[in-house]
């Protein structure tokens, strides 16, 4: 079970079109409350309940056999400052319910190893009555299932696989808009997939990896139907029930290297997507009862992704250990060269960390971490609310923590950890809160776990 109360930002919700652009001009709140643990309206509250089931089953040379179910059920409440002490119904009450089955099989012989499997997923979305707020996105049921089946070879330092898949989903969707009409569908997406790919070990310290491979991904409810404003965004988003699946053919070619010391690895990827899916600002804006909000459109168009991930471990002396990750990406439009908006702009981690200290019973470890993100220079000033992006910013956090071996089979464990530390006012290119506030501030939490 998961139960979580989130506060969401006040100004977020504005009484008329000109303060809305005076706050986005502004870029911060004009009424800044004293510090308050206390969650009040408008705030989120998420109640999730998760229950597994796997069987396995060795049938010797015939295979394995593996089956996993899975339910999942989520009651999700938005609440929202309304007025005549409204604020204590939730404008937004959505039950969201999923059951999900896996049956995969395997076997090996001489070399070979055969991978076949299903799947099928079925999910129920309803939005409860009497909240007074017309929702944001229709009652809906979708189901999906998939065929796979997944063929690897090895011989020696060379490994090959090659895999194909079938997926068929089905959405039926139906619901009234705020201008009470009523709209929604059948939609039905019907997809083929593939994936090659290799592995080269010429030594035991180096490894070539590449990959090619189509994929899919059929639009989601909230892309088609989305008709109403987001709580925790403050913009009014606004679905095309017309769209597509997107397909995407990736390319991906990795280079590792590891020793006792050292392991260091690089991925470069190219990555080509038909019928991209992403919304942006249209440049109008929304009046309702609760306010003004900009309005995002949802679309479509072909686009061109690369990038180069850089992931390094370094241990120079025992229970000394340094960790750096960075992430580059590009995006365009393949038409038009145009930037497309929100995408990640490049950063940095890093970590330096202390290991396997001993003290007594306990085993304690020691983490500082740093993050450095670039100002986003790809960038676009007519797709966004915006004609610039934030600075650049560096973060600081660290974290500390033991372990207590209690028994054989017992251990319990107890951390700190906090992130901006320093509490830097800051701004996330891809965060759409950035418009009207700066990001989350210094964030220290205690976490106990008990392993058995």
């Amino acid at each position: 079970m998961y139960n979580l109360k989130l506060g969401v930002m006040r100004s977020a919700q504005m009484g008329s079109e000109d303060m809305l652009k005076e706050r986005i001009k502004l870029g911060r709140p004009m009424d800044i409350s004293p510090f308050s643990r206390e969650i009040d309206y408008p705030y989120q509250h998420v109640v999730h309940h998760t229950a597994i089931g796997k069987i396995y089953l060795d049938v010797g040379r015939l295979g394995r056999l593996f089956w996993q179910t899975a339910y999942q059920y989520d009651d999700r409440k938005e609440y929202r400052n309304r007025r005549m002490d409204y604020s204590k119904i939730p404008a937004v009450s959505m039950i969201l319910s999923s059951f999900q089955n896996q049956l995969k099989w395997n076997v090996d012989y001489a070399g070979w190893n055969t991978e076949t499997g299903a799947s099928y997923l079925h999910i129920n979305n309803t939005n409860q009555e009497g909240t007074g707020v017309v929702p944001i996105i229709p009652n809906y049921t979708e189901y999906d299932f998939g065929l796979y089946a997944l063929q690897k070879y090895r011989a020696g330092a060379f490994d090959a696989e090659a895999g194909v898949r079938f997926d068929h989903q089905a959405t039926r969707a139906v619901g009234y808009d705020y201008t009470f009409k009523t709209y929604g569908g059948h939609h039905h997406f019907s997809n083929f997939s593939y994936n090659l790919g290799m592995n080269y070990r010429p030594t035991e310290n180096w490894k070539f990896t590449s990959n090619i491979g189509l994929a899919w991904r059929a639009p989601h409810v909230h892309e088609l139907y989305s008709n109403g404003n987001e709580l925790g965004s403050g913009m009014f988003v606004r679905g095309d029930s017309t769209m597509h699946s997107e397909k995407s053919t990736k390319w991906v070619t990795s280079i590792a290297y590891r020793n006792d010391f050292l392991d260091v690895r690089l991925d470069a990827y190219l990555q080509w997507v038909g019928g991209y899916i992403y919304d942006e600002p249209s440049h109008q804006y929304i009046t309702v009862l609760s306010g003004s909000y900009p309005l995002f459109q949802y679309k479509q168009t072909d686009a061109f992704f690369r990038g180069i991930d850089i992931d390094l471990h370094f241990e120079p002396i025992k229970h000394l250990e340094y960790h750096i990750l960075s992430s580059l990406i590009w995006a365009n439009e393949q038409k038009t060269h145009a930037y497309l908006p929100y995408i990640p702009s490049a950063r940095i981690d890093h970590d330096a960390s202390l290991t396997d200290i001993k003290l007594g019973a306990l085993t304690g470890w020691l983490q500082v971490k740093h993050r450095f993100v670039f100002k986003q220079r790809h960038f676009d000033p007519a797709r966004d609310l915006v004609s610039f992006t934030p600075p650049s910013y560096s973060l600081w956090g660290f974290e500390i923590g033991a372990d207590w071996k209690i028994s054989e089979r017992n251990k319990l464990r107890i951390f700190i950890s906090a992130d901006n530390l320093f509490n830097k006012e800051y701004k996330e290119y891809t965060n759409r809160s950035r418009y009207y506030a700066h990001d989350m501030g210094r964030d220290i939490r205690c976490s106990i776990g008990w392993f058995f």
